[in-house]
């Protein structure tokens, strides 16, 4: 038995409730247009213990999926830009990561499919025609930053769909409104502990719906401040840190 199976009727029995508490939420925040989460089930708890708001794995998508991703994307494109006709996807420079290339091949199908025109390709991909892809190479478009507008080919695409952890900063060309997920949600600012903070009030209040204790859905975790992994003696009082927490 495990704590899904265990929980099967207590959701069946709070569906409307649950689907209730969700739409409120959903109502309170500007969701982001995609995001996908990493979690582990040990059978007696299960948890999200990671947040990708720029996700990389739509290759993955069973095909059963796929259209209830591409009615998604529209629905979103549709509400937050009503008018537009191009959508320029700017992913990652991962030029030798072949499943991330099958990544963004299915990501632009999927725009594709929900009846806009997609291209892809960031000015540091501008030596590069196509991306090699584990069923073929993937086409690019010129791009180029602009008096801080990125132009795809010379033109101005009317959205860009972010696709990039900005792990190393923010980007020129990406300032614009017509950006999302918005580039202020890159690892330069956000951070793992934060996603914590929002969630476990979140976790609290769907707990009390069901009627569990929300310690089975949510990780534990804590913030070791001020340490330096380059340096062993930091090394050391992470792991003491770490030794300290897994004991309580």
């Amino acid at each position: 038995m495990t704590l899904v199976h265990d929980l099967s009727s207590a959701l069946d029995d709070k569906r409307e409730e649950i689907v209730a508490w969700m739409a409120q939420k959903r109502s309170e925040i500007d969701v982001p247009i995609y995001g996908s989460v990493d979690i582990r089930d040990a059978g007696w708890k299960i948890a999200v213990v990671d947040a990708n708001q720029f996700p990389a794995g739509f290759n993955n998508t069973s095909e059963s999926d796929l259209p209830h991703l591409t009615e998604g994307i529209a629905a979103h494109i549709e509400r937050h830009h009503p008018d537009c006709q191009w959508v320029h996807i700017y992913p990652e420079s991962h030029t030798r990561n072949q499943g991330y290339v099958e990544n963004l091949r299915t990501l632009c199908q999927l725009v594709e499919r929900a009846g806009y025109r997609c291209t892809i390709g960031n000015p540091e991909l501008d030596g590069f025609d196509a991306l090699n892809g584990i069923h073929g190479p993937l086409p690019l478009h010129q791009v180029e930053v602009v008096d801080d507008v990125l132009l795809v080919q010379g033109q101005e695409p009317d959205f860009i769909l972010l696709n990039n952890d900005l792990t190393d900063g923010g980007l020129e060309g990406l300032s614009t409104k017509s950006v999302l997920p918005r580039p202020q949600m890159g690892w330069y600012q956000r951070k793992k502990s934060q996603h914590f903070d929002f969630l476990r009030p979140l976790i609290e209040e769907i707990s009390e719906i069901i009627g569990i204790d929300p310690w089975h859905l949510i990780c534990e975790s804590f913030v070791s401040e001020e340490k330096c992994l380059e340096k062993e003696a930091c090394r050391i009082q992470l792991a003491s840190d770490v030794d300290v927490f897994l004991a309580k």
